[in-house]
């Protein structure tokens, strides 16, 4: 568990310290004048994950907590690309989609890359692909999903996720979040 925890934090930091600060201009007339911007992301989410299911004898849904950290560059009001990266904080046993192997997952970190794309106001969708790191196997990932945010604050948001994670060769993941975001101009 360790050895993910530091990588995460290091990815928030040095994104949060790379950030410019412009203390001279109004952000509203920054956010007119160069669409350009970052967003940082914290998500909390819950994973309901199918296939530790079986693996139950008693058949109950297994529900996982998920702690993501994200990061976005945004082109445009209407386009971005970003790395979504969530760490699921459980040991669990999944049945592989490809037979009746059965494999243990212990916290697995999963790193994406994601194109997003905002048609309205308030409504972003995303896709990308990316890698799940575990250390007795790692999967390929698909990531899809779709946000619903509210601007507080100016700069801040707050976000209400759902998400579809297939892991190829693997098993897939369906997330329920939400999210707090900082936008910098």
């Amino acid at each position: 568990m360790k050895n993910y925890c530091m990588p995460l934090l290091l990815i928030a930091t040095s994104v949060c310290l790379c950030s410019k600060i412009n203390a001279q201009s109004n952000e509203k007339d920054k956010e007119n004048e160069n669409p350009l911007h970052h967003r940082v992301s914290v998500v909390f989410s819950q994973s309901h994950i199918p296939a530790a299911n079986e693996t139950n004898v008693k058949k109950q849904i297994f529900i996982a907590p998920v702690l993501g950290v994200n990061y976005e560059l945004w082109f445009n009001r209407k386009w971005a690309v970003g790395l979504h990266n969530d760490f699921t904080m459980e040991t669990f046993n999944v049945k592989k989609s490809s037979g009746s192997e059965i494999i243990e997952r212990d916290y697995p970190v999963l790193i994406t890359l994601v194109a997003l794309y905002k048609p309205v106001k308030h409504w972003s969708f995303f896709a990308g692909p990316g890698k799940e790191f575990e250390k007795n196997e790692s999967f390929h990932v698909i990531k899809t999903g779709i946000e619903y945010g509210i601007t507080i604050l100016k700069t801040w948001e707050i976000g209400f996720g759902f998400e579809y994670d297939i892991k190829l060769k693997g098993y897939s993941t369906w997330q329920a979040g939400i999210g707090f975001s900082k936008n910098f101009y």
